[in-house]
């Protein structure tokens, strides 16, 4: 089922809706940021629709699956799963059908990053990195205080 294109021109695409996903979709939601979550989960993808959130079911990596959610004509395309095996997929469609796109990406290990960011695949956030960097942060401005 694809979602309404006269609600959506500038929006955030959000595939996967886990852990991490849901996270960024609430923030979204939370500053009023139009977004069309895609996810594989069929029974998830219904109950955000019941909540009135747009979402596609699918594997974004199947280009139909990234027309249905207007990745087109979205301003951003957001890869919040740790499938790296599709996530080049995913970006190169999305530059097909949209080559200004933005694209950020989550990633597990140093070696997928630096192939990622070698690629120009989009932004990249490694887990471990970005959790230690926040960790880091807290640390350093209470041992200033």
């Amino acid at each position: 089922m694809s979602v309404d294109a006269e609600m959506l021109s500038g929006h955030v695409v959000l595939v996967g809706y886990g852990r991490v996903g849901q996270r960024i979709a609430g923030a979204l939601a939370k500053q009023g940021i139009a977004c069309v979550v895609i996810e594989q989960n069929r029974e998830l993808v219904e109950r955000l629709r019941q909540h009135n959130v747009p979402a596609v079911s699918g594997d974004a990596a199947d280009p139909a699956v990234l027309v249905q959610g207007h990745v087109a004509r979205a301003r951003m395309l957001v890869i919040a799963t740790p499938d790296t095996l599709h996530v080049r997929k995913m970006a190169e469609v999305a530059r097909m059908l949209n080559p200004r796109i933005e694209i950020v990406v989550r990633t597990h290990s140093d070696d997928e990053a630096a192939l990622l960011r070698q690629e120009n695949v989009g932004e990249v956030f490694m887990g471990e990195h970005e959790l230690a960097a926040g960790m880091t942060r807290h640390v350093l401005e209470r041992m200033a205080a």
